[in-house]
């Protein structure tokens, strides 16, 4: 989508802060953050919503990149209702994202995420990095 600022009229010119320099700090070993995603990488792609919502991206990205339109019937039709079927997903996919007066909404997304972060507790756990009070 066309959100950034130099998509804007008028918009500032590009510039860049220069860097800093900063001390990394490994808190965690690497194969921990590793193993992590690895896990989450799997449980995504045994997750209906998260392939879907990777091919729309891919979808999104190949027509974004896309400088040129075919000039053949077929293929220009079939293209057409590639994009008018991601259109109806992502319409579909607002009506379901409604305003709640959860703090925590109940998604594919969001349970990832707990899943991850229930990881991530229970590895610091097994390496006594974390211990509760």
């Amino acid at each position: 989508m066309d959100v950034g600022e130099s998509d804007l009229d008028y918009a500032i010119e590009f510039d860049r802060v220069p860097a800093k320099r900063h001390d990394l700090y490994s808190l965690v070993p690497r194969s921990m953050v590793d193993q992590l995603r690895r896990n989450s990488q799997m449980r995504v792609q045994q997750i209906d919503e998260f392939t879907d919502l990777l091919r729309r991206i891919e979808l999104y990205v190949r027509q974004k990149e896309r400088d040129t339109l075919s000039i053949n019937e077929k293929e220009f039709k079939a293209r057409r209702k590639e994009l008018e079927a991601a259109e109806e997903d992502d319409k579909l996919a607002e009506e379901m994202s409604e305003p709640s007066d959860k703090i925590y909404p109940d998604s594919f997304y969001y349970d990832e995420v707990m899943n991850i972060t229930y990881e991530y507790i229970q590895a610091l756990r097994a390496q006594n990095l974390a211990r509760l009070n």
